[in-house]
């Protein structure tokens, strides 16, 4: 008998990176498991460890039956904002792909189970991924008067950009205010913002912009003016500036509102 020409021990190399970014403030949990079937634990990483670890103590041969998992604890949640992922990727050094799917991060679970190649290096990958959102909305949406008797500016950013901006004071914004309902007639007064604020990375959602001038019972109707600075560019509705990744569109509402 002519014995194979074809090794009967293969080897598995294991990666585990985990997207986790202290300055950002985000972390990605992922833990890849390996075992061959029915019941020999290969590897259980829950920490990240980069490049391509040899897997020891368990020799496997031609025909075995492997399970290789990638996973995470629902505890460490996603940020609400932006695209996180999970990805698993196995190949052999052949240059065939075993298997490779990438999820959403929240789901928690992704396996497979695959048969041994005699002589083959086998590389099993778990990641997770995170991209920054690709477009948000900045809108200056109006004024309202606080408990203490002050206008106030108030925006909303829909989604968290990737970087931070400064909305200008004095007067990175300004609305015209009119005695009376319809913004009829000249303006009885002009005011803008009395102090910068500034959106830092990752924030989002509702807004204010602080002025010094008191309520007027008098005046019922504004109206926001057509322009707003950010960081000494001024911007007008349907303009857009770019914080990283991320496109900014600024819409300020310039039509006749009510106090």
């Amino acid at each position: 008998m002519t014995p194979s020409l074809t090794p009967s021990v293969s080897y598995i190399y294991y990666s585990n990176i985990e997207y986790d970014v202290a300055a950002e403030g985000i972390f990605l949990d992922n833990n890849v498991y390996v075992k061959k079937n029915p019941s020999t634990d290969l590897v259980n990483d829950v920490f990240s460890t980069p490049g391509d670890v040899l897997i020891t103590g368990s020799v496997i041969y031609q025909g075995d039956s492997i399970y290789a998992q990638a996973s995470a604890d629902p505890a460490y949640a996603p940020p609400l904002f932006g695209t996180s992922t999970r990805n698993l990727n196995i190949t052999d050094n052949a240059a065939n792909t075993i298997f490779n799917s990438t999820t959403p991060y929240t789901t928690y679970n992704i396996n497979t189970t695959f048969s041994i190649v005699g002589g083959r290096n086998y590389f099993v990958r778990g990641r997770t991924d995170f991209a920054w959102p690709a477009a948000a909305d900045l809108t200056f949406g109006g004024i309202f008067v606080t408990a203490l008797g002050f206008y106030k500016f108030v925006f909303n950013l829909t989604t968290a950009a990737d970087g931070d901006f400064t909305i200008d004071a004095p007067f990175g914004i300004q609305a015209d205010m009119y005695f009376g309902g319809g913004c009829s007639g000249f303006p009885a007064t002009q005011f803008g913002n009395s102090a910068a604020v500034t959106v830092t990375r990752g924030q989002y959602g509702y807004g204010e912009l602080p002025t010094i001038e008191p309520e007027v019972p008098a005046i019922e109707s504004y109206n926001l003016i057509n322009s707003v600075y950010i960081e000494g560019s001024e911007y007008f509705d349907g303009d857009v500036f770019q914080r990283g990744v991320t496109t900014v569109s600024v819409n300020i509402v310039t039509n006749c509102q009510p106090i």
